[in-house]
């Protein structure tokens, strides 16, 4: 098999793979945890492999194989004389491009993958008792489907072992171990400090009175009935539609969503960007008479920042929608 085959592979693996997720699937949005993964990755007869995984759970991994044969060919396109002993060796490479879906918050996930199988294979012959190998300058390709569990152990450690099949024909399994780093979630702060009250704005006193100023529209809205997404209902949806409309950075806002079976949440709400972080808001606030607008202080411990996703590409369509 021609040498070139693996550095294409690790090039895709390292530069194409994370550009490609963050462009088709809002990795901002998926990243609740993951911010990179590197692991060594086994598989039967290619022990040589390695598994990378970007933002959001996008994961590639590459094994290879290169056998003593391959340079010990003596023909490549015509069998030599004598006879074939039965033994056979291969050169080869799996390539797998997948997603690592959650299970059970950031410690469990499901990795599911495609990818392609190409070998090259290489035949032992003895003519009078001097053997040569033989190969037939031929590449096999397949396809790979795989898929399995990741455990994340210790905060820095996971194993994984997926189950693969390569065009249904012929089933192998794959290990792995390796390190992983991964956030709390990016639009909210991974610790909880004393967080200053509405009327108190100790950080920044233009986005204090943006919020406050913005909380009061929302208010309005939300007293004359306004109902952005037309479904008959005013609740947390059209709060959190009219915060984004009438905060005045559209950069620093966001449409959020909590939704956490354990505590019984599914809330919409909205995150401003505060010195570089983003800080969950509940809109309601003023309008339900709450004298802090933070949503940790609102909710208290039904409310886990850890389940948090950003929903603007879902609802933003609702701000210019309705009159």
């Amino acid at each position: 098999m021609k040498k070139t085959f693996p550095y294409f592979f690790f090039f895709i693996t390292i530069f194409v793979t994370p550009s490609y997720g963050q462009s088709l699937f809002n990795i901002e949005n998926e990243n609740k945890y993951v911010n990179f993964m590197l692991g060594y990755n086994y598989i039967p007869d290619m022990p040589l492999g390695f598994t990378i995984g970007g933002l959001s759970g996008f994961y590639t991994s590459l094994n290879l194989n290169f056998s003593a044969a391959s340079s010990g060919i003596t023909s490549a396109n015509e069998y030599p004389n004598g006879f074939f002993t039965g033994e056979t060796a291969s050169d080869g490479l799996q390539f797998i491009i997948g997603y690592s879906f959650y299970l059970k918050n950031k410690f469990l996930r499901l990795p599911v993958g495609i990818g392609v199988s190409m070998t090259e294979d290489y035949y032992l012959y003895n003519y009078y008792g001097e053997t040569n190998w033989h190969g037939n300058n031929e590449i096999n390709k397949k396809i790979i489907l795989e898929s399995g569990l990741q455990l994340n152990i210790f905060k820095f450690l996971y194993l994984s072992g997926t189950f693969r099949t390569i065009a249904f024909e012929t089933n192998t399994f794959s290990i792995g171990a390796g390190i992983i780093n991964y956030s709390t979630h990016s639009s909210g702060s991974s610790s909880r400090p004393n967080i200053p009250a509405r009327n108190t704005p100790s950080y920044n006193t233009s986005t204090n009175n943006d919020i406050t100023n913005t909380l009061r529209l929302v208010a309005r809205d939300l007293q004359n009935k306004r109902d952005y997404n037309g479904d008959g209902l005013i609740n947390c949806i059209d709060a959190a539609v009219s915060f984004y409309k009438w905060y005045p950075d559209k950069s620093k806002v966001r449409i959020e969503l909590n939704r956490n079976t354990k505590t019984g949440m599914h809330h919409l709400f909205n995150c401003v960007n505060i010195n570089g972080t983003w800080r969950a808001i509940e809109p309601q606030a003023l309008h339900m008479n709450h004298s802090n607008y933070w949503m940790h202080n609102v909710w208290g411990k039904k409310y886990d920042e850890t389940y948090n996703s950003d929903a603007t590409w879902q609802y933003i369509k609702f701000v210019t929608s309705r009159p």
